[in-house]
């Protein structure tokens, strides 16, 4: 899993995890111990482990971050598929449908109720935990598209739309 430290990489590898898969993460060395809290066997920092040196290792890959997956889809078995939420992996999702070798699918899901619902069972069963890498308050809302535009993530970035009402004190007047 490539970028597996970000918001759909660390709520990805949970259940991978919980349904008996050997996961490989791929993040940057400071995450490489988080990668292994949510689940992952194996911790891989994409700074020192070029994807050629995975070449035919995988039956299968998520790549959350979608910058290199020419280079991940030739870290695949024969038959292996490549994933990606990633708009980056578009030209190559068209490509794979007519050259050889493995094909790239994109990922692109709405709000079912049944994929909510086992969302949901798995929060309940702890086998995921949402990730918050930080909460920002709308006028920050700036500063949350620039920390994203780094690719860099530890869970998600949420932005709070509306304000905390103060707790209302009783009026002991009267």
């Amino acid at each position: 899993m490539v970028g597996a430290s970000g918001g759909v990489g660390s709520t990805a590898v949970q259940p991978a995890h919980a349904w008996g898969a050997h996961v490989t993460t791929v993040a940057g060395a400071a995450n490489a111990a988080f990668c292994r809290e949510l689940g992952a066997d194996v911790a891989l920092d994409y700074a020192t482990t070029p994807p050629s040196a995975l070449k035919g290792q995988f039956d299968a890959i998520l790549d959350c971050h979608g910058s290199s997956v020419r280079d991940y889809r030739r870290a695949l078995r024969p038959g292996g598929r490549i994933a990606s939420p990633s708009a980056g992996a578009i030209p190559f999702a068209l490509l794979s449908l007519v050259l050889p070798g493995p094909r790239v699918r994109l990922l692109m899901a709405g709000p079912r109720r049944a994929d909510l619902k086992t969302l949901a069972d798995h929060v309940d069963k702890q086998d995921l935990r949402p990730v918050i890498e930080r909460v920002y308050p709308l006028d920050e809302i700036q500063d949350a598209h620039r920390a994203t535009e780094t690719g860099h993530a530890r869970g998600e970035r949420v932005i709070r739309l509306v304000r905390r009402r103060p707790p209302q004190v009783p009026n002991s007047a009267g």
